[in-house]
């Protein structure tokens, strides 16, 4: 018989403490199976084997997958010698995609973590480490990377023993040169209080908050004050638009695309398609990190790699791109992978 906590909450991070008393191994749960792939790099997903706890039993980290359910995985760690399974569900704040990355472990420590869709490649990566004063599974480190901007990109590491914490900063121009900037702090309110038992939602956004002085600055304002400068030449929110995309191009680090709205039309059911151009308005929209992009292959593919397939994509009269539009950027844009 097992004794399971869980709260259901799509918003938070779920968490089970099962203790196992007629199993002396790893259970996965009942839909789900071990993840052999990564959806974030497409390398090999293995089964990790580690003395988490120190004791000269063998213990084991895995990703498992409930291919039923809107992207649900979970991180799970048995520990021979409690017989108990730690588990924690991978969830996307935005309620979007995640994309898990492989599991590490080293000094019998280990790190999960993924990424999260629609959040400008935004990934989080957890420290694990055995606690034995309170046979605990400590969080001793937190670390997130993502693009603040199209041209700035943030490392933050903080490790929740000393209290400290770096914000690394790489700022890009249209040159291709990097300007570095590091800063580093200290946090000590959550220093050795963060431990898989108390992981949820509002951890994580504490987390977050930490060292969060350093991400956000002038680039950040000036960048909105550029993208507002355009909004008056930008398209309508329009939530399901069919159109051929005329140009791609790039202008003050932002990347823009012309598109040339059609209306698709069928003679009578399951007959002829008709293509109606009646509005030969072209509407140009702005495309940044959040933008859903799925190329003629079918693969997701990230607003540079659109511009550097510019031409291959413009040839291709035949293409009929779908998408949807709000606030003048495009939520996403389709080259021709569906039906």
């Amino acid at each position: 018989m097992k004794n399971i906590l869980k709260i259901k909450n799509r918003t938070t991070f779920l968490l089970l403490l099962i203790p196992i008393i007629s199993f002396a191994q790893l259970e996965i749960p009942e839909g789900y199976s071990l993840v052999t792939e990564s959806p974030a790099n497409g390398k090999k997903i293995e089964q990790v084997f580690l003395d988490f706890d120190a004791d000269g039993l063998e213990d084991t980290a895995v990703l498992v997958e409930n291919t039923s359910e809107f992207s649900a995985y979970k991180f799970i760690l048995y520990v021979s010698s409690h017989k108990k399974s730690y588990e924690v569900d991978l969830v996307n704040l935005q309620e979007m995609s995640v994309y898990p990355t492989q599991i590490k472990t080293k000094n019998n420590v280990v790190e999960f973590g993924y990424f999260e869709e629609g959040t400008g490649a935004f990934g989080r990566f957890i420290k694990l480490r055995f606690r034995p004063k309170t046979n605990q599974a400590q969080v001793i480190g937190y670390d997130v990377i993502y693009r603040s901007l199209p041209t700035v990109h943030i490392a933050k590491s903080y490790n929740l023993v000393t209290g400290k914490y770096i914000v690394k900063k790489t700022i890009y121009d249209e040159n291709g040169n990097d300007n570095v900037q590091e800063f580093a702090g200290k946090n000590d309110v959550l220093k050795n209080k963060v431990f898989i038992e108390n992981w949820s939602t509002a951890m994580i956004e504490n987390l977050d908050k930490v060292g969060s002085n350093y991400e956000s600055d002038i680039e950040l304002q000036n960048h909105k004050k550029k993208i507002q400068s355009y909004k008056s030449t930008l398209g309508e929110d329009i939530s399901e638009m069919n159109f051929y995309v005329k140009k791609i191009y790039r202008k003050d680090n932002l990347t823009f695309v012309d598109i040339d709205i059609i209306q698709i039309k069928y003679t009578d059911e399951g007959g002829d398609r008709i293509i109606l151009n009646e509005n030969l308005k072209i509407r140009t929209y702005m495309i940044d990190d959040t933008t859903i992009i799925y190329g003629p292959d079918c693969e997701r593919i990230t607003s540079k790699k659109l511009t550097e397939i510019e031409k291959s994509v413009l040839d291709d009269t035949s293409i009929i791109v779908i998408g949807s539009s709000k606030d003048g950027v495009l939520e996403s844009i389709n080259f021709g992978c569906y039906g």
